[in-house]
């Protein structure tokens, strides 16, 4: 995905959109390679590898569709996040109650 940004956007836009967004594509592999059942377990270099350390072609599509809806909830969250529009050095990657109650309108723009 790094890569991907970079060769898109250029070297400082895409480094910018990995950094801000990398949660979310962690959160969304890590969901997605274990959607379909575990088939095979290998012998690589003497480790041990099972399907859910990649993403197979069946999970693929639903990487994708992670990809988009987690992105999106991050954005949101950040928007909550301290307080502020986007991401800040304010931000504390939780959002409290106050936090939560003075934020809740943005959303419903």
């Amino acid at each position: 995905i790094k890569t991907t940004l970079i060769g898109a956007f250029g070297g400082i836009e895409g480094d910018r959109l990995w950094a801000r967004y990398r949660k979310s594509y962690v959160r969304a592999f890590n969901d997605a390679k274990d959607a379909a059942p575990d088939l095979a377990r290998l012998k690589l270099n003497g480790r041990s590898l099972s399907d859910d350390d990649y993403i197979s072609r069946r999970e693929f599509r639903l990487l994708l569709v992670y990809l988009r809806i987690y992105a999106t909830w991050y954005e949101l969250f950040s928007l909550v996040d301290g307080g502020s529009e986007g991401i800040t050095v304010e931000d504390d990657d939780r959002i409290e109650r106050s936090e939560w109650i003075a934020g809740v309108d943005m959303l419903r723009r």
